[in-house]
């Protein structure tokens, strides 16, 4: 059965190395992937905008609030995942800030973004996009 994202901040949340402190550019959720818009401002990546996954949220936040925490990956679990099969690839989702099984269909970005530990635990490294792309332009040339 595919993982269901419901969007809800995370329960439990333990970040990989330090965090930054950001402004938020919009509203979100512990556990969200968070990118970069076109104006600049952090806000939740979005697979269909495409705002590509950069972070992943370390707190939930709301709009212009300064100093929330994210982190270059993370463990998540609880009060968000439900059904996940351990080992499964995850992608950003078209809805914002959630993760997915299946590629979305026109999607932007379509590099994993981490994996399912268990039936609602994911592991998040939305940074290995960005080094299959380099390893991608790498191999090209």
């Amino acid at each position: 059965m595919p993982i269901t994202d419901t969007g809800a901040a995370a329960e439990h949340l333990q970040g990989v190395g330090p965090p930054i402190f950001v402004q938020a550019g919009a509203v979100w959720y512990a556990g969200d992937l968070i990118g970069v818009n076109s104006s600049g401002a952090w806000v939740r990546a979005d697979a269909n905008a495409p705002i590509g996954p950069l972070m992943v949220a370390g707190s939930s936040a709301k709009l212009d609030e300064r100093g929330v925490p994210l982190y270059m990956g993370a463990l998540v679990r609880g009060g968000r995942y439900s059904g996940g099969v351990a080992g499964s690839l995850l992608y950003t989702s078209a809805t914002a800030g959630l993760v997915a099984e299946a590629i979305a269909t026109g999607m932007g970005v379509t590099m994993p973004v981490g994996w399912t530990i268990n039936d609602n635990t994911v592991f998040l490294l939305p940074t290995m996009s960005l080094y299959a792309v380099l390893a991608n332009t790498r191999t090209s040339a």
